[in-house]
């Protein structure tokens, strides 16, 4: 996964189509993806990048993994974060729509379907990894 945010710590969402299999409709994380036969997972994040927002992702810097699994599906997480303002452009038929969250509008909105599972998961943990990397610069 790649999360987006811009300068002011924003996080870039996209909200899916609902036309999608898994969680229609709902926002989730900045891009995501699977690594394809013959690539390194770096490549993996660019391509997704390219292919769900439109822009190549300047400097990603890895943060973690992790493991999420639910009732269709166990996958193991890589998760990177970029710094980028746009412009973003996107895929109609995959997604409805791209706004940029504030971490308060994020945690008001946690728990009442408005994200998918997998984006409630990551934020928790990415949130908890911001709280920490700032810890450590006091």
């Amino acid at each position: 996964h790649l999360i987006v945010v811009n300068r002011r710590g924003d996080i870039l969402l996209q909200k899916r189509s609902r036309n999608k299999d898994v969680a229609p409709g709902r926002w989730d994380t900045s891009v995501g993806g699977h690594i394809g036969r013959g690539e390194t997972v770096e490549e993996a994040l660019r391509r997704e990048t390219e292919e769900e927002i439109g822009i190549v992702p300047g400097d990603p810097k890895f943060l973690y993994t992790y493991i999420h699994s639910n009732h269709y599906e166990s996958e193991l997480v890589y998760t990177y974060e970029c710094i980028s303002e746009g412009p973003f452009r996107f895929d109609e038929e995959e997604i409805e729509e791209l706004r940029f969250w504030s971490i308060a509008e994020i945690e008001r909105s946690l728990g009442n379907s408005t994200f998918s599972d997998n984006f409630e998961e990551e934020f928790q943990r990415y949130r908890d990894f911001v709280t920490g990397r700032m810890r450590g610069q006091e």
